[in-house]
């Protein structure tokens, strides 16, 4: 294993040396394309450069109109920090609501006609049930009977 590892890497330096040995036109025309994409890497961090020294962003027309119309972008809602501090505070009073309406006691109370009102007294299953013995009805009771039907079906 030895004598091979030696003679892989008497081979790998021979190639290597072999490369050297390219023709003068090769090599000139290498040189060449390497300059020249220096060059061109050279010319595109210089445009990088004076484009990040200019940092104006690029805004589209749709985006010059929204913000010639809009209040936050006139007067002293200019200021880029000046904006982001209304909102925040457009986003808290929204919260604020949200959180009003959550709390406040529902004053909803569904009215079932007389008709519906006499077919639930009728019925044994809901007369006095309370609501976990619903549920447990609704949940269980009501799935197996569904089942048992099928199998019959």
């Amino acid at each position: 294993s030895r004598k091979l590892a030696s003679r892989r890497q008497q081979g790998l330096s021979r190639s290597s040396s072999d490369s050297r040995l390219a023709t003068p036109q090769v090599q000139d025309r290498l040189y060449a394309e390497a300059r020249a994409l220096e060059e061109r890497r050279a010319a595109m961090q210089e445009s990088e450069q004076t484009r990040a020294t200019h940092a104006a962003p690029n805004v589209d027309e749709g985006s010059r109109r929204i913000c010639s119309s809009s209040v936050y972008f006139h007067g002293p809602q200019q200021d880029f920090i000046t904006r982001q501090r209304t909102f925040e505070a457009a986003r808290q009073r929204r919260r604020d609501i949200r959180a009003q309406h959550a709390e406040d006691e529902c004053s909803f109370q569904p009215q079932i006609l007389g008709h519906s009102r006499k077919l639930l007294s009728n019925n044994m299953d809901f007369i006095r049930s309370t609501p976990d013995e619903t549920t447990e009805r609704l949940a269980v009771k009501d799935i197996g009977r569904r089942g048992r039907r099928q199998q019959q079906l």
